[in-house]
């Protein structure tokens, strides 16, 4: 009992240092390859977290983000990105002038999201893997993002995903051909369940696969008064 009491504590102590819930909030940042758009599916996503988590979220929640600033180099604000690889339905491949300022996105720590269409397309995965130079593959079932907060089932969901910096480890590119949008606006609950562990996964990363570090976290904790 007094070790997962202690397991939560790091775990509040780390998620309320990201600057994604310090200060103004959580802001949904999303770039269209394709021209679509879609705030009213954030804006639920917004309001479905609320009423299940403690998230908070900026009173903006969600803003676009341009290709010609992100191809000239003007990269997001905040270091969580969804990317919308579709256009009329059919999945688009990201032009060459966005992929600098994307790998300078995540080498600087930021995660993106690309969400695709339909089945699960082999030649756009093999074109992200040509692009950013890293291999694409099926996320394992223990990884992090199935249960970051709900426990997602093989049968319910599968992502792909990718390690950018061999130094951490850490999956920095997520790809999805689960259509997240339109089944957050009808509220289904898979939809509902993987928005919110993607948030949870964007602000605190590994922290579930990361516990075998707890007693030189809480050490270093005990060390600056924070507990006793």
């Amino acid at each position: 009992m007094k070790k997962n009491i202690q397991i939560i504590m790091v775990f509040l102590l780390l998620f309320f240092k990201s600057p994604a819930v310090f200060g103004s909030g959580f802001l949904f940042q999303e770039l269209s390859l394709g021209g679509e758009y879609h705030e009213p599916a954030f804006l639920k996503m917004i309001q479905l977290s609320r009423e299940r988590t403690s998230l908070r979220f900026s009173e903006k929640g969600y803003q676009r983000v341009s290709a010609q600033n992100l191809s000239a180099g003007i990269l997001p604000r905040l270091p969580y990105l969804f990317l919308y690889a579709c256009s009329g339905g059919q999945p688009r491949s990201l032009p060459d002038s966005l992929i600098p300022s994307l790998n300078q996105f995540l080498m600087r720590g930021g995660i993106l999201y690309i969400q695709s269409c339909g089945k699960p397309n082999q030649n756009q995965i093999l074109s992200l893997q040509k692009k950013f130079r890293q291999p694409i593959r099926p996320l394992p079932r223990d990884h992090a993002i199935y249960k970051s907060f709900f426990l997602l089932s093989a049968s319910e969901i599968e992502l792909y995903g990718a390690v950018i910096s061999a130094s951490t480890q850490r999956t920095a590119l997520i790809l999805s051909f689960y259509p997240l949008q339109q089944k957050i606006l009808q509220q289904e609950e898979t939809a509902i369940h993987l928005a919110i562990n993607v948030l949870m996964y964007m602000l605190t990363g590994n922290y579930k696969s990361d516990q075998v570090h707890t007693q030189q976290i809480l050490q270093r904790i005990r060390q600056r008064g924070m507990m006793p």
